[in-house]
């Protein structure tokens, strides 16, 4: 359908990547990851638009965190909105995914970041997306190599009863390569009329990179 950007935000200088895209207040968001023209870092940004595919306009950086900031999702927890993002990984420090509130007009930051999960196992940590389910907090997020001829990208889960945490963490991938699709990941859910969830994410066959669903 298009751009979103007829024009690259004056912020960045490319490497554009992760997309989350969210409704909220009538306005259509969409929370991006780029690379920071000043100092080549990346960050957050977000836009917004009246319109699903076009009029979107830039607010500049939501997030700068340390050497990186990427992978924002937006969780509505009892009218409070947060984001999640992944931070660390290139300071020599283990990956973390932390979390903050946002504000009611979507466009900051509020109060303190909050240590959602960190990567003591040292096997990566990002692309996170948290389902509420009964009682608790579902967090799935990517461990592995994302990309290439050598990829291991995988999903897993921890659980918490409270958005905050802390989260446990499940010993064993919930989803990974299998004869067809290598490398699946970086997912986020949909649900459907019926009420069943549906986890989209992406994965590599022989021939190309597609996005594909698998239902939860």
């Amino acid at each position: 359908m298009g751009y979103v950007f007829d024009k690259a935000p004056e912020w960045t200088s490319g490497s554009f990547w992760a997309p989350e895209y969210y409704f909220h207040n009538n306005t259509y968001y969409l929370y991006y990851t780029a690379r920071r023209k000043s100092d080549n870092v990346s960050c957050i940004g977000v836009a917004t638009s009246k319109y699903p595919d076009k009029g979107f306009k830039d607010h500049g950086i939501i997030v700068a965190f340390g050497k990186e900031a990427i992978d924002a999702f937006v969780n509505n927890v009892d009218g409070q909105l947060y984001m999640t993002f992944k931070v660390y990984g290139l300071d020599k420090r283990p990956i973390e995914l932390v979390g903050s509130r946002l504000s009611a007009d979507g466009l900051k930051l509020e109060g303190d970041i909050l240590p959602m999960l960190k990567d003591d196992e040292g096997i990566g940590m990002e692309g996170q997306s948290i389902l509420k389910h009964g009682n608790y907090f579902y967090l799935f997020y990517s461990a592995g190599a994302c990309c290439g001829g050598g990829c291991s990208y995988h999903v897993r889960v921890a659980r918490s009863k409270n958005f905050r945490g802390p989260y446990e963490k499940y010993s064993t991938p919930v989803l990974q390569t299998i004869e067809a699709w290598k490398c699946p990941g970086h997912g986020t859910f949909a649900q459907q009329p019926n009420g069943q969830y549906v986890y989209l994410y992406h994965a590599y066959n022989e021939q190309s990179t597609v996005f594909t669903g698998r239902r939860a």
